[in-house]
């Protein structure tokens, strides 16, 4: 006869102090410094630390961009290849179709198509500069990857399925017969769709950016400096209790470019905001699952605990095996 036990076994998560103190100038000094003991690391001992790289979640999350973002160029070229089919069967629709939008009978129509591409291009790049050179470098770069080759993915699957054209009216300067060659050109940018507006991966791509400053600005700070306020911006562990000045202009920026996007035409205020929403619950869904993927054992949460083993915001998980005392009691205690 088995005998009843009241003990608990149970676990506790550990919420880790994640955030590191502000180093001004000296955050450069740190960064170059760390990149020093890898290269003379790489010297020293050259197949352990090919090793290391080749098993790094950063360079795979990278290759998983690649893929994915491949992945988008062809859907895009299949999406022109069926939207040219599409307009063959059609001969009464005009070349130049655009929606109606609210945004288009608002907003004055602007002619500098390059100002929003640049400006996102140098707001994304800022953005992954600026957390190199903080201790959440190689954290926020392949998370920034995962995510951005998880939109690449979707966004793909989006513009294929329902076909929305461009309101800019810029012609489509890809050659439909040859798919897999044009979707790497896509990728690279060199050649571009007229018809992918249902899904707009710059919104995606700023956003995702966006929530990086909101989500570690706090917690690998280069300088102090905020006039929205004294009290604390974040809890110990990290998570974001109010909004900052540097948080506030970017989100400005963020959204400022979304307006010079649909001024100049370039998308429909439909595929920005698929684009928003999408990526920033893509981001928070993320950035919730990865706190406790410890706590369950199944092939996605191995996954995720390769690829978060070296961050320093996740929790630990201890096991809690006292008899009749539980885990909130212990934590309390």
């Amino acid at each position: 006869m088995v005998t009843p036990t009241t003990q608990n076994n149970e676990i506790c998560l550990l919420l880790p102090n994640c955030n590191f103190p502000a180093r001004g100038i000296m955050c450069i000094v740190d960064t170059f410094k760390d990149l020093k003991e890898l290269i003379i690391g790489l010297f020293k001992q050259p197949l352990k630390q090919i090793v290391k790289f080749i098993t790094h979640p950063f360079l795979w999350s990278f290759v998983f961009m690649v893929i994915c973002g491949y992945w988008n160029g062809i859907f895009q070229v299949l999406t022109q290849k069926r939207f040219e089919k599409w307009a063959k069967t059609h001969p009464q629709v005009n070349d130049e179709i655009v929606i109606a939008d609210v945004a288009f009978d608002i907003l004055p129509q602007i002619n500098i198509i390059l100002l929003p591409e640049i400006l996102a291009a140098i707001f994304i790049g800022f953005t992954l500069l600026r957390f190199f050179v903080t201790p959440y470098r190689w954290v926020v770069l392949r998370r920034y990857f995962f995510l951005q080759g998880i939109i690449y993915f979707i966004r793909g699957l989006c513009v294929f399925t329902t076909i929305l054209p461009d309101p800019s009216g810029r012609p489509s300067t890809v050659n439909t017969s040859n798919i897999f060659v044009e979707g790497f050109l896509v990728l690279l940018g060199i050649h571009r769709v007229e018809c992918d507006m249902m899904f707009s991966g710059n919104a995606a791509s700023m956003v995702i950016c966006a929530c990086l400053w909101h989500h570690y600005s706090h917690k690998a700070p280069i300088i102090e400096f905020d006039l929205l306020g004294d009290t604390p911006n974040s809890t110990p562990y990290g998570y974001p209790l109010r909004m900052t000045l540097i948080k506030l202009i970017m989100w400005t920026i963020t959204i400022g470019c979304f307006i010079l996007y649909i001024a100049n035409r370039m998308h429909y205020i439909a595929d920005v905001y698929i684009g928003f929403v999408f990526s920033l619950f893509l981001f928070k869904l993320y950035h919730n699952y990865i706190l406790f993927c410890s706590t369950r054992h199944n092939f996605i949460n191995s996954f995720f605990k390769w690829f978060e083993s070296d961050a320093p915001d996740i929790p630990a998980v201890v096991k809690v095996p006292m008899d009749g005392i539980s885990s909130s009691d212990a934590m309390a205690n």
